[in-house]
């Protein structure tokens, strides 16, 4: 990790994503602070894909994109590595020899998709500001929250649930007279 500190905290050199939210984090978790985030090809495709069907992943962006990987080389799925269910493993014990290509590959194919995805927001008036003034800014505001964590207030929401069990009751009860007693 300390191999990496210098070029992850060099605000001289811009740093492009994929969920930069989630890696952002992962190296806070070892005290690295990345230092500028300026790209992140999911929220590039979430500003600038208004479809309702939307998906994020890396591997379908890069499909929908039409890029290929060098050498016409297949990406490599997350569950190749660490398997699915309840035989899945983390990635902190995937052999290096392993996870080396995948990541390497992840990365490529990221930088890859910066240019096309910023090209589609530009063809939309006001999404590159949404994307660089609003989205970006928020990463590591998300990520820092993400690792403080939230408080919760577990005798109010206990109240809460109480009286909208009740409130939820009293609609029932209502709902029952009303219908003149149908339902029984």
């Amino acid at each position: 990790m300390e191999a990496l500190r210098p070029s992850f905290e060099n605000p001289a050199i811009p740093k492009a994503a994929h969920n930069a939210t989630y890696d952002y984090l992962m190296l806070l978790r070892q005290g690295i602070r990345t230092v500028p985030i300026t790209e992140d090809t999911m929220v590039a495709e979430y500003v600038g894909n208004n479809s309702p069907d939307i998906q994020l992943g890396l591997k379908r962006l890069v499909q929908r994109a039409g890029l290929v990987a060098p050498k016409g080389v297949q990406m490599q799925e997350i569950s190749d590595l660490i398997g699915s269910g309840k035989k899945q493993i983390t990635m902190a014990v995937v052999p290096v020899s392993k996870a080396a290509p995948y990541a390497v590959q992840d990365a490529a194919m990221t930088w890859r998709l910066v240019k096309p995805l910023r090209e589609q927001l530009q063809r939309v008036q006001g999404l590159t500001h949404v994307y660089d003034e609003i989205e970006i800014p928020l990463i590591p505001v998300i990520s820092d929250m993400e690792q403080a964590g939230v408080k919760f207030d577990l005798p109010y929401l206990a109240e809460m649930s109480q009286r909208l069990d009740e409130a939820l009751k009293g609609l029932e009860r209502q709902a029952h007279e009303h219908s003149g007693g149908y339902g029984d």
